[in-house]
């Protein structure tokens, strides 16, 4: 694409698009009363509460060793060809 303001409004263009899409299929809310929520809300910690899955602590497990053994791969083949030490 060689028209640089297509390519940055993209996003805008999809944003109109998609809210006229919704406008023509009648999935936009009918009031045009204003808002009853406040500006500025202060969230709530743990409003769904904690709780842990027991039975995907070892899929979890699994991942972490497999993601932790890749990045020391990368870390090592980058050491490597940089030929600079690795720590």
């Amino acid at each position: 694409q060689r028209n640089p303001y297509l390519r940055v409004d993209s996003l805008v263009i999809a944003m109109a698009a998609g809210y006229a899409l919704a406008w023509f299929m009648g999935m936009l809310p009918e009031s045009n009363e204003p808002m009853t929520q406040e500006l500025i809300m202060v969230p709530t910690p743990l409003y769904y509460g904690l709780g842990i899955e027991w039975s995907l602590l070892l899929p979890l497990m699994l991942v972490f060793m497999i993601t932790s053994l890749e990045t020391i791969g990368d870390i090592t083949a980058t050491s490597d060809v940089s030929e600079q030490p690795v720590s």
